[in-house]
């Protein structure tokens, strides 16, 4: 484990996607809990990393920035985090490269939420998407996600809680659900590698197709690391994914997922030091 003034948090959102605080309030919690490293990953956007990197000037923290991409590989979903060094310049030609692309991912998202309207009014719920979408802006948000939507179903009496709005409507099963369309798992990594990051498959274990028989596959595409630690990963899995992301030359990423809900906490689960200094990417780390 990392020593105790040495904590980290790797996988983390803020209000710029769906998490519950704004990408300032995430950087004082991790101040806050004496975290060295807080990489921002938000979906499909790097709209909160100047709030970020503002509000983390002076704490003695370093922020990483990072996305967690929707993509999809042979027809199956598939979440990328990307990672970038510490000094990365959103004003960089390969940065706004990336940022320009990444464009093409969140139009798939609004097209989703789209037909997730259709089914949720075809279903007798009066779901306004765009209303909702307008709500967030308004709000500071940048996007409108599955978890916004169950708030308003929990608002509007139309579920008793988050889980039970995931449950009944917004999980495969449901006749109102719609998946994502991510952009191919392959061209997502591409592009991560020409803005200078590296490219991790976030939690395998919530993969709902055989990702281990295609993980060689991933891996020839040029990924990086496998999320092996990761809050729904038990010991054995943990011993599993090391074993894989060893077989396979991938470096071992983790991180908690943190999205403000009242049961989160940041650094809940934390990659060993040694795995961290593996990554192909260079941060200020201990020696």
């Amino acid at each position: 484990m990392a020593s105790p003034e040495f904590q980290f948090e790797l996988h983390a959102h803020s209000t710029a996607s769906d998490g519950r605080q704004s990408p300032a309030e995430l950087v004082a919690l991790a101040a806050a809990a004496g975290l060295a490293l807080l990489a921002l990953t938000d979906h499909d956007t790097l709209a909160g990393l100047d709030a970020a990197r503002a509000a983390a000037r002076g704490q003695g923290l370093t922020l990483v920035p990072g996305v967690e991409i929707s993509a999809s590989w042979h027809g199956h979903s598939a979440h990328l985090l990307g990672y970038f060094p510490p000094d990365w310049e959103l004003e960089a030609e390969n940065a706004r490269a990336f940022s320009a692309w990444m464009q093409h991912s969140r139009d798939l998202r609004r097209q989703r939420n789209k037909r997730l309207g259709e089914n949720f009014r075809h279903a007798g719920i009066p779901l306004d998407v765009e209303a909702l979408e307008a709500e967030r802006l308004r709000a500071g948000g940048h996007q409108l996600g599955r978890p916004h939507i169950a708030r308003w179903l929990v608002d509007y009496g139309h579920a008793a809680s988050i889980a039970d709005a995931f449950a009944r409507f917004l999980t495969p099963g449901a006749s109102t659900y719609t998946r994502l369309e991510g952009l191919p798992a392959s061209e997502a990594i591409a592009q991560v590698h020409a803005a200078g990051g590296m490219a991790s498959l976030a939690h395998p274990c919530r993969l709902k197709w055989p990702w281990r028989e295609h993980l060689h596959e991933l891996a020839e595409a040029g990924l990086d690391a496998l999320e092996v630690y990761y809050p729904l990963h038990s010991p054995a899995d943990v011993k599993e994914f090391e074993a894989l992301a060893r077989r396979h030359h991938l470096a071992s990423s983790g991180g908690s997922d943190f999205h403000g809900r009242p049961d989160d906490r940041l650094a809940a689960v934390i990659l060993p030091l040694e795995r961290l200094k593996e990554w192909p990417l260079q941060l200020p780390l201990p020696k």
